[in-house]
């Protein structure tokens, strides 16, 4: 994980400033360990309404968006029709079944499966946010929780206009 990613995140969820000075510490442009981050989600996420945890998500795809763009993911349809190539570029050497991915793609709605190790609702403000820095509505949102594999993943069915 590299700190452009962590840092909105602590920053966003404000009732936590050690885990903002650690992360301000960090040298830019190197990989973190994926457990920091899950440590972190984790504590946010206990402490933090679902609703809170939308607009987290939401706010730090806001705050990356230069990142995306920079990494060549400048539309919609380029970032959701390949979310594993969005995350490849902000990730490192992710533990197996913590990544995500899209599952089905056509323009106006993208189906994207996650691991659960990220709480579901970040999961649903990351996906948000994408829509809208690019200008679109959500016009439908779903989550389900499904096997694949043998693992539990979350499936997130959004569309937008």
């Amino acid at each position: 994980m590299c700190k452009s990613i962590l840092l909105p995140l602590a920053k966003a969820a404000q009732i936590f400033p050690e885990y903002e000075a650690r992360i301000s510490a960090m040298v830019d442009d190197e990989w973190y360990e994926w457990d920091i981050y899950i440590a972190m989600l984790s504590e946010i996420q206990s402490k933090l309404s679902p609703q809170t945890m939308v607009a987290i998500g939401f706010n730090l795809i806001k705050s990356i968006k230069p990142h995306l763009l920079a990494a060549g993911l400048d539309t919609i349809d380029k970032l959701l029709s390949d979310t594993a190539r969005a995350l490849s570029t902000m990730t490192s050497e992710l533990p197996p079944g913590s990544g995500f991915w899209t599952a089905e793609f056509k323009p106006g709605r993208a189906v994207v499966e996650a691991g659960t190790a990220r709480p579901a609702k970040l999961m649903e403000g990351y996906l948000r946010g994408v829509v809208s820095v690019f200008g679109k509505v959500v016009d439908e949102f779903d989550m389900t929780t499904i096997e694949r594999d043998g693992n539990t993943v979350h499936r997130f069915t959004i569309s937008w206009i």
